[in-house]
């Protein structure tokens, strides 16, 4: 073959190519994650963790700890995302750092994100919808769906809230109220910066997130900003697990001061804080309060 049918075979290959791609990035233009809405905490002793994030840190209660039908949960709000102590009888739910779930809220609709999950080839479980009542007086109370085999060891998923028994929005913004008007806690808390996911194969794992969270902004370190929620860095590691937590704080002087009476202080690293694992029952929340992005 000479150049000439070299240079438009591999013409029309590149061509077709780019009408492949370029059709399916204009899909892909539509979000199917809004941001996260919480974090899933598993340690041996949840209700321990939830009654030291809203005792011992005074952060504000966005749902209390209770007792439901196959697992117990208690929700803390910090800033821009809920931390949700938890319970749950799931086998797969391996975390060595006991964060073992992440849950987005769909940009649109459940049907609308499974539609686009369908389309992206993203593999799912069927919606399961929770509900409250009994009889014909029942009410929709949330949405989930989780996605197969996303990430060892825990659970990513989605979660939308129905309006009815009360107002995700307005919701949202009274526990705002609370935050401010409490000053952050004595941790002076604003929100949570970002969770750093520590994964074996990095570029195959931002593949794979990326296909999810697009067009979503990533840098090219392998950081993705997802709306107003928490940021999500990614980081190669021996092991797959989210780890740490990275909390904004207004003044590190006077949390670290707080921490040092309360015996809560572990690494102190300068320009951000580590705290005691073992008085945290075992989840790593390091506070900050500069927003750098450490590499």
């Amino acid at each position: 073959m000479n150049k000439k049918c070299l240079v438009l075979v591999f013409f029309l290959f590149f061509y077709q190519i780019v009408l492949t791609t370029g059709k399916g990035l204009s899909e892909e233009a539509k979000n199917v994650a809004k941001r996260i809405d919480h974090v899933l905490l598993t340690p041996e002793n949840p209700r321990g963790l939830f009654d030291f994030l809203t005792g011992t840190l005074k952060m504000p209660v966005a749902w209390a700890y209770r007792e439901y039908e196959g697992f117990a949960s208690g929700g803390v709000f910090f800033g821009n995302v809920n931390l949700e102590a938890l319970v749950m009888n799931q086998s797969d739910l391996s975390s060595p750092c006991n964060i073992s779930g992440i849950a987005f809220e769909p940009e649109e609709s459940t049907e609308q994100a499974v539609e686009e999950l369908k389309r992206r080839q993203i593999a799912f479980e069927e919606p399961q919808t929770y509900e409250f009542g009994q009889g014909q007086s029942k009410m929709k109370m949330w949405t989930t769906t989780m996605l197969k085999d996303f990430f060892p060891g825990a659970v990513v998923f989605l979660c939308e809230y129905h309006p009815g028994i009360f107002n995700p929005p307005a919701w949202k913004k009274t526990l705002q109220k609370t935050l401010k008007k409490i000053e952050g806690g004595p941790l002076g808390i604003e929100y949570v910066l970002e969770m750093e996911i520590r994964v074996t194969d990095k570029e195959k794992a931002l593949e794979k997130w990326r296909h999810f969270l697009s067009p979503h902004a990533t840098s090219s370190s392998g950081c993705f900003t997802i709306g107003d929620g928490p940021r999500l860095r990614f980081r190669e590691s021996d092991k797959n697990m989210i780890h740490p937590i990275r909390i904004k704080v207004k003044s590190l002087d006077k949390a670290r001061e707080f921490l040092l009476t309360q015996g809560l202080l572990g690494k102190d690293e300068g320009q951000s804080i580590k705290l005691d694992v073992n008085k945290t029952f075992g989840i790593l929340f390091e506070i900050l309060e500069s927003e750098y992005q450490p590499e």
